[in-house]
């Protein structure tokens, strides 16, 4: 929090120790206190609840490591390296009630030439979701201010 802290962008550590429940409703609280244009998921790993995704239709955005709709869940790294034949690569999507199931904004393949560890894979997944990523995002955050009739964000 340190980073969003000295960035001056509103941090909350939600921890889910005290049950699920009770983590999910901290953080549909505090989505809709902030009201975000957006809201962007990064490494989240968990299924949002029904009423998150419902709030917010078609303005929640994830990245997800497979070109989906191969191996969505978890894992989906291990579990496409292990498909030899299979193309890696990542994934960025809007997210609907379902596992990864959300519309495709984007996908982008990673090499797979030679013969790659595991590592070097994950590497090049990674590499792909740092550069394309954020541009995605900032591609629907332009079409939100489109949609407004408004001019960039400050």
């Amino acid at each position: 929090m340190t980073r969003a802290e000295r960035l001056l962008v509103p941090a909350l550590r939600i921890s889910y120790r005290d049950g699920r429940r009770e983590a999910e409703s901290r953080l549909e609280r505090a989505l809709v206190s902030l009201a975000p244009d957006l809201v962007v998921l990064a490494g989240f790993m968990r299924i949002l609840p029904a009423a998150v995704v419902d709030r917010f239709p078609g303005r929640i955005v994830n990245v997800h490591p497979s070109l989906l709709p191969a191996y969505p869940g978890l894992h989906a790294i291990e579990r496409s390296y292990a498909d030899a034949g299979a193309p890696m690569g990542i994934s960025v999507h809007l997210v609907d009630h379902g596992v990864d199931t959300g519309p495709l904004l984007a996908r982008f393949e990673a090499e797979r030439t030679g013969e790659p560890s595991l590592h070097e894979m994950e590497e090049r997944i990674h590499t792909l979701e740092h550069r394309h990523y954020p541009r995605i995002v900032e591609e629907q955050l332009d079409a939100i201010d489109r949609a407004r009739g408004t001019r960039g964000r400050t």
